[in-house]
């Protein structure tokens, strides 16, 4: 081939016509996929250049720097796409097939024979758009089945994903402070008009209030392995449900953008779906992946990591703006839309608020570890049961019996004795401080008769800077003692109280006096959970307890 035909395409040029057409035309010839050629249509995004066909997908990475990707070498642009190819076969296999040279060739372009390679496409086999959730939700099609589908898929990703030591850093303090340093720094250069200097100073606020109060909580999270390779680009245009869960476009050409917390991760796709108008199908995303991965310390974060999902989804929306050759819809629509973000951001920045620990007190009787553990579910706190961990000091299983006083006669004796109570209480108070310190809310479940116990509890918590509350659980004697003799019968209770313990448990209670109305809230307890639930939490928030 001569000099001047290997120079005629020195670079690839998506914003010439005539370039382009050549593109189409290789792509109407090409002869390694079996389809007839067909019409393409072409899509633009921030970063690449795609072409459409009934079948099949061709996705160009354009030769430019943009700051967080730099693809203007060929030699960059090939090892970008051999990696899209292989990050993307993780959740969709069978839909990236290849990645295929772009050359020379005497009639313009062509993916086939030895001329100079000029660029390089990753080829996708096309998914059917109605079968997207993005599609598929705007159609009221899209079940609490799919939800549970698409959580189990995902907290099986993550789980095998890969985490290495050297990598976890990307989940610390300080890995976050240079995200979010960069965020605040690209947004000065878009946001005009988009972004209020208030609402920008909130967020900043809160996220600057969270990185240095809870630091603590993303470094738990990286010495427990949560830090792994993950997608990096949930979102809803991105799932396939239809026939089997597919998805695609993760991101490959920013490893720091890629790997970090699961939660921060799945946080993109509930952040969409809330951001589509779908809150309830984020709710059950959420709760289906908590059960499916027993990862319950994720909901203290998550209001963090959706603040920063709308807030970089607005940042990328806003930096199309500066594209002066777009038309004025779609300069009204992106504008809009960034703006939505960074509402949705700032909304979330306002949930960013510090771990919460929750005494659940009450007499025996009175429902408090059955309020205990409902909160627990509802808000992914941690709950420490008193009975269990005293129990569990004493070397007894879980379900033995103990008669409660260790001899079948008088109360406060055996492992109830004030010496026993005292080491069950500073047991669950040790562990409570370390959840707290590690950013997690706990509920502490347990009589709290002495006050002695309280004040305890409410000064680890001050120290710790979480805040604090106690719910006093309330029933009629009658009822309390109705469900004790119940208990007995069932024999499947963790607890040892019986009804004749229940007037001597009473008397030694020290009424509660010290907490101020604020922090206390006195409870009937003979309504139903979620109403019982519902009127803890618009008392006490938890972080991430009421995101929908």
């Amino acid at each position: 081939m001569s000099r001047s035909r290997t120079n005629r395409f020195p670079n690839a040029d998506w914003g010439d016509a005539r370039w382009l057409a050549l593109v189409r035309k290789a792509i109407r010839n090409r002869a390694f996929l079996r389809e007839p050629g067909r019409a393409s249509s072409m899509v633009q995004t921030y970063i690449s250049t795609v072409f459409l066909t009934p079948g099949y997908v061709f996705k160009f990475k354009r030769a430019a720097d943009f700051g967080f990707a730099d693809f203007r070498s060929l030699r960059r642009r090939r090892h970008f796409c051999l990696e899209e190819l292989r990050l993307n076969r993780r959740l969709a296999p069978d839909v990236y097939l290849r990645v295929a040279a772009l050359r020379e060739s005497r009639g313009g372009l062509s993916f086939r024979g030895r001329g100079r390679i000029v660029d390089w496409a990753v080829v996708m086999r096309r998914l059917p758009n109605s079968a997207m959730l993005s599609q598929r939700l705007r159609r009221g099609l899209v079940s609490g089945q799919d939800m549970q589908r698409l959580a189990r898929l995902l907290a099986d990703f993550h789980h095998r994903a890969r985490t290495t030591p050297r990598r976890a850093h990307y989940g610390s303090p300080e890995v976050w402070r240079m995200n979010w340093d960069e965020n605040f720094a690209q947004v000065r250069q878009v946001s005009r008009g988009v972004l209020p200097e208030s609402k920008l100073n909130s967020i900043r606020l809160a996220v600057e209030g969270f990185l240095e109060a809870r630091s603590g909580a993303l470094l738990a999270r990286m010495e427990r392995g949560f830090v792994r390779d993950g997608h990096g680009d949930l979102r809803c245009e991105h799932v396939c449900l239809r026939p089997a869960i597919r998805i695609i476009d993760c991101i490959e050409f920013n490893e720091r953008f890629r790997y970090g917390d699961v939660a921060n991760d799945l946080a993109f796709l509930l952040m969409d779906l809330e951001s589509e108008g779908h809150p309830k199908g984020a709710k059950e995303l959420v709760d289906a992946y908590r059960a499916y991965s027993g990862d319950e310390g994720m909901m203290s974060l998550m209001p963090f990591y959706l603040c920063y999902r709308a807030f970089v989804r607005g940042k990328v929306t806003a930096m199309r703006l500066r594209d002066r050759k777009l038309a004025c819809s779609l300069r009204n629509n992106l504008e809009r839309r960034a703006r939505h973000f960074f509402s949705l951001s700032a909304r979330h920045a306002g949930h960013i608020i510090p771990p919460r620990l929750l005494l659940v007190s009450g007499l025996m009787g009175s429902g408090k570890s059955f309020l205990a553990e409902a909160l627990g579910k509802r808000t992914g706190a941690v709950v420490l049961a008193s009975d269990r961990i005293r129990k569990e000091l004493a070397g007894i299983s879980a379900n033995g019996r103990t008669d409660a006083d260790g001899k079948g006669t008088a109360f406060g004796s055996g492992i109830y004795s004030t010496e026993w109570n005292q080491r069950t209480y500073e047991a669950m108070l040790e562990r409570a401080r370390g959840l707290l310190r590690s950013g997690q809310s706990a509920i502490l479940d347990a009589t709290f008769s002495r006050r002695a116990d309280r004040d305890a509890a409410f000064r680890i918590a001050g120290a710790e800077g979480a805040e604090t509350a106690l719910v006093e659980c309330r029933v009629p004697d009658r009822v309390a003692l109705s469900r004790l003799r119940e208990r007995s019968r069932s024999g499947h209770s963790i607890s040892d109280g019986r009804a004749e313990l229940y007037p001597a448990q009473k008397r030694s209670f020290d009424p509660i006096r010290e907490v101020p109305r604020s922090r206390h809230l006195a409870l009937r307890t003979d309504r139903s959970a979620a109403r019982m639930t519902d009127m803890v939490l618009q008392r006490f928030p938890f972080p991430g307890s009421d995101l929908w």
